[in-house]
């Protein structure tokens, strides 16, 4: 039902706050509630009786026909005030765009994407109709299909369309979600992961108030960096055309490859050429990334107030670690001799930033899972585990840390032997080795995979599944067990530490297993210990260790002893 009068308006808003459940969806102008894009409509719904939907679509910004005036938006809090249950689809992308215009949905949320994703991981991509359209059919997108109508061939999006015609589709984006909750909601309890699914929702709420608050940006070391990139790959770009005698589109791999008599453009070809030109090819690439990856990105997605909000998909990967974008942080690099890029991220006046870091957390996670005696002792006695193996097996520091966790991810001796530049023969005698010193790791290897290729799924240790749709693709479940395993810890602990901080203490980024804070200096000494407490308290084989660092930027933080 179409909801354009004030009277209407306000009689569906004390129907829906009787309500023990709603369902909430928004209809809005870009995907940026941070900076230009803002709600057209919104969808209300609640469930009758099986899977029949009451709905409702009222709509405040639309171009043509008549609007709610929106100055009466926030009376929609009535609708989710008291102990309601909230349901929707990416319910994060809602609730940042209810919050522009001030209305709080509730901290009951079921998110029915999650639900999806949880139920079966690999179902990608987790699209409201294309998930309804799986299960229940393409007659219910019907609506969806008829809106692509009416948009094709146009500029316009939903905004300037004339409320009545956008009603139907709205109201779907809510009686599809109930639908496809009670379906997985039966999975979710069949396999035992309904309790998880809770915790995710709980979860979700700490990734949206991390993604609320975002990271400050130093526009004036964005400034120097895109200056130092300008420079670096002007000056490239002139020693490659000098040294090659013509101007080539270092964009094309095909140019490449006839200037250079290569076979292949790739980054392990030109790192293994003898040319000098093939470095610079490769030092041009990464100057370039640096420049329209991470310091413009930086400058062209950062809000009025200097403050780039990054989106953490908590669906984006089938392990359930955070996957990021806009801009991708996880990808922001370290700082080394060519990139100061994590600089750019700063700490307000009178505050610093703490990152807590866990030390090799993968490598803890398989002594954890394999019981080997070797790993097991190294971590409860605090050796170095990589000059342990290189001891062991005879190789070099390096050599043994790569190997470490190349193992981790299911390599075969024929990458081994190109990870470490050595044959094939020889890469099978190192695993052979391999093998011998850390016999647990071969034996939980094999074990999980033969859990794998038998059940078609693995159980880490939080009681997330991670399922395999073929017998070839087992041999990831080894990484998946670890990787899985550590991003639940990341995932635990920051549900456990966000109730226990200030209100002026912000966990502002998530990067793998690393969790970056923002602390009034005053209350540096205070939290620290809370933060190592909270990251360390495990009842794992091992214990976890987490350093921890403190600075006024990304970039340059001191460790803490």
């Amino acid at each position: 039902m179409l909801v354009n009068d004030i009277k209407t308006y306000r009689e569906e808003i004390e129907k829906f706050s009787k309500c023990g459940t709603v369902i909430v969806d928004t209809e809005t102008t870009g995907l940026n509630p941070f900076k230009d894009d803002h709600i057209v409509g919104v969808s209300l719904g609640t469930p009758i009786i099986e899977d029949s939907v009451y709905s409702v679509y009222i709509p405040f910004r639309h171009q043509k026909g008549t609007n709610i005036p929106l100055e009466l938006i926030p009376e929609l809090n009535k609708v989710f005030s008291g102990n309601k249950k909230v349901l929707g689809w990416n319910l994060k992308f809602d609730n940042h765009f209810l919050r522009r215009d001030g209305v709080d949905i509730g901290t009951q949320l079921y998110d029915v994407m999650l639900a999806a994703h949880l139920s079966n991981e690999n179902n990608a991509p987790f699209a409201l109709k294309t998930h309804a359209a799986k299960y229940f059919g393409k007659e219910a997108v019907t609506a969806d299909e008829e809106l692509k109508r009416l948009l094709r061939g146009r500029k316009e999006g939903i905004g300037e369309l004339d409320p009545s015609l956008v009603s139907d589709y709205a109201e779907a984006d809510v009686a599809l979600p109930w639908k496809l909750f009670r379906r997985y909601k039966a999975v979710l309890e069949k396999d035992d992961v309904y309790n998880l699914f809770m915790e995710i929702c709980e979860y979700s709420k700490i990734v949206t108030n991390i993604e609320q608050r975002g990271v400050l940006v130093d526009f004036n070391e964005c400034g120097k960096g895109i200056k130092l990139c300008m420079e670096k790959l002007t000056e490239l770009r002139a020693n490659i055309d000098k040294i090659l005698g013509i101007h080539i589109n270092l964009n094309s791999p095909q140019q490449i490859c006839r200037a250079l008599g290569l076979k292949s453009s790739e980054k392990t070809v030109l790192e293994k050429s003898s040319l000098p030109v093939a470095q610079m090819i490769l030092d041009h690439r990464h100057w370039h990334k640096l420049l329209n990856t991470f310091y413009t990105a930086a400058v062209d997605m950062a809000d009025p107030s200097f403050r780039v909000h990054p989106n953490f998909n908590i669906h984006g990967t089938v392990t359930g670690r955070l996957s990021c974008k806009s801009p991708n942080m996880q990808a922001f690099p370290r700082e080394g001799e060519y990139s100061h890029v994590r600089g750019v991220i700063v700490a307000p006046e009178g505050y610093s930033l703490i990152a807590a870091d866990i030390d090799q957390a993968e490598l803890r996670m398989l002594a954890h899972y394999s019981q080997d005696v070797t790993l097991l002792d190294a971590y409860r006695t605090g050796k170095d585990i990589h000059q342990e193996a290189a001891n062991k097996l005879g190789i070099d520091r390096f050599s043994a840390k790569t190997l470490n966790f190349a193992i981790i991810y299911g390599a075969g001796s024929y990458k081994i032997a190109k990870l470490l530049g050595i044959s094939l023969e020889k890469a099978e005698e190192v695993l052979a080795r391999y093998a011998k010193v850390f016999p647990g790791v071969k034996a939980l290897s094999y074990k999980i995979c033969e859990t794998a290729e038998i059940y078609g799924r693995i159980r880490m240790w939080s009681g997330r599944l991670r399922r395999f749709q073929y017998k070839s693709e087992c041999y990831k479940a080894l990484n998946s067990l670890i990787q899985g395993g550590v991003a639940e810890i990341v995932r635990t602990a920051t549900m456990r530490l966000h109730p226990l901080l200030p209100e002026d203490v912000h966990i502002v980024l998530q990067i793998h297993d690393e969790l970056l804070l923002e602390c009034p200096d005053s209350k540096v000494d205070q939290i620290v210990p809370i933060l190592k407490q909270v990251m360390q308290d495990w009842s794992f084989r091992i214990p976890i260790k987490v350093d921890v660092k403190v600075g006024k930027s990304w970039g340059q933080m001191v460790k803490l002893s």
